[in-house]
């Protein structure tokens, strides 16, 4: 980590000035901030097919505030064809997107989908919180930011879209000596009131993420190596007197999971299994009904039973299982029904390998030590493993090579970039990834205008002309 930081001050807080190009970089995030409020207000429903039982699971919570029993007829359109409910996940998205959506409805009567208020909030917010921590921590927009399809996932109802919200906060603050956590973690002349507030925050925002989907673990586990890092740089005794703090911020993490669980319990005692598969199979659609064999009809389901072996699915698969996942991760909308020409994917490629290039120079040229290279081994493993999972996931589960289950490797590349001392950080290496870094941002905010919002709003202009 930051060497200038070893002893956990805050000497990050107030740098030289600004960093290269962060005009340039600010205004292209402003654009895509005003792009995603205009796609969520004019593009249709249903061109991300999985929309659709997120639009109903936050109009469920419009209404309500307790957590939903999903034997409840009013949660009936919440499930997709699957025979899954998205009223059945422990995220707190539903409830908080659905409040902002009662609200929005209110007050915009003529606004089609309400629905999409809160993660357009939610992207409004982050871009104005990676404005303001941009001067200490410049690595906070690249998990934003290497991808327009981070961008588009604010557009529409999704979860995913809180996944990563948080996702950056909890890099930031384990990333960041000056942040709200650290300061807590380590006292430094915090009043001891206000250190138990930020213990408690910075446990929430933990334990908000561990409710997610299975993938955003990931960035827990990017939090977890960069907290281990920053700890082999401060004095046993430091260390010693942390370790009570950080395990009140890991009991309020923990203490969000337990209270799903719990909840789970009251509703449906030791039996929330049984009903789940219940309502299933009273929910799915047809092709996603077993056979007397137990084999599910539609084609991209349950390839392992089916005797498909695992290279196949990687290698003859229809998609291709990389070159799809890697496309959607980059650029492609509408559950790929909207994908970017060949060429700017080749520039985008040529983009990510120069930043990691030049990532990787300044590593080495700060002369790493163990600890260094230990923190830099386990975060560039976490593409990989999400690769891994996502292919395994498409095998035995549903063939779905779907780029936003890696974007927590966003977040790994930002801690890895954080691991480089500032002073090396300066200089021509740092104009040159702020040129590569603002040429991905130009080329993220054209694909998602010219390959994006043109497209799915033309939906609607063919639709009023049928």
């Amino acid at each position: 980590m930051n060497r200038n930081a070893r002893n956990g001050t805050a000497a990050e807080t107030e740098p030289a000035g600004d960093p290269p190009g962060s005009r340039v970089r600010n205004a292209l995030f402003a654009a895509a901030a005003v792009l995603v409020a205009a796609m969520a207000w004019t593009t249709p429903t249903g061109i991300p097919p999985d929309e659709n039982p997120c639009l109903a699971a936050v109009r469920y919570h419009e209404t309500r505030w307790m957590p939903a029993d999903i034997r409840d007829p009013a949660a009936a359109p919440s499930f997709s064809g699957y025979g899954v409910s998205r009223l059945d996940q422990r995220t707190v998205y539903w409830n908080l997107a659905g409040k902002v959506s009662r609200v929005a409805r209110a007050a915009f009567p003529g606004w089609r989908t309400p629905e999409r208020t809160f993660n357009v909030a939610l992207f409004a917010l982050l871009v104005a919180f990676c404005f303001r921590r941009s001067r200490s921590n410049p690595w906070i927009f690249l998990p934003v930011g290497l991808a327009p399809q981070v961008w588009y996932l604010f557009s529409y109802c999704t979860s995913d879209a809180w996944d990563v919200f948080l996702s950056v906060l909890a890099f930031h603050e384990t990333a960041f000596s000056g942040s709200l956590f650290w300061r807590s973690v380590l006292g430094g002349g915090v009043p001891p009131r206000r250190r138990a507030c930020g213990l408690v925050l910075a446990g929430c925002a933990f334990g908000l993420l561990s409710l997610g989907k299975p993938t955003v673990l990931a960035s827990l586990l990017v939090a977890a190596v960069v907290v281990a890092r920053r700890l082999a740089d401060l004095p046993a005794g430091k260390v010693r007197r942390a370790l009570p703090a950080l395990a009140a911020v890991a009991l309020v993490a923990a203490a969000w999971p337990a209270a799903s669980l719990a909840s789970e319990r009251a509703r449906y005692g030791a039996h929330h299994a049984e009903i789940r598969s219940e309502m299933a199979a009273l929910r799915r659609a047809p092709d996603f009904v077993p056979d007397e064999r137990g084999v599910v009809r539609h084609f991209s389901v349950d390839l392992r039973r089916r005797g498909v072996p695992l290279l196949d699915v990687l290698v003859r698969q229809k998609p291709p299982f990389l070159p799809t996942t890697l496309a959607s991760f980059a650029g492609s909308y509408g559950s790929m029904t909207f994908p970017s020409p060949r060429p700017w994917y080749a520039a985008v490629a040529a983009c990510w390998l120069a930043l990691l290039l030049a990532g990787a120079v300044r590593f080495v040229r700060s002369r790493p030590r163990a600890p260094d290279v230990l923190a830099a081994a386990a975060l560039l493993a976490v593409p990989a493993l999400l690769l891994a999972a996502s292919a395994w996931h498409s095998w035995t589960a549903d063939y779905q090579p779907q780029g936003r289950y890696l974007f927590p490797s966003n977040v790994a590349w930002a801690a890895f970039g954080a691991l480089v001392p500032a002073p090396l950080a300066d200089g021509r290496r740092t104009r040159f990834s702020a040129a590569v870094f603002a040429l991905l941002l130009a080329l993220g905010l054209g694909s998602l205008l010219f390959c994006g919002f043109l497209p799915t709003t033309a939906v609607v202009r063919a639709a009023g002309t049928g």
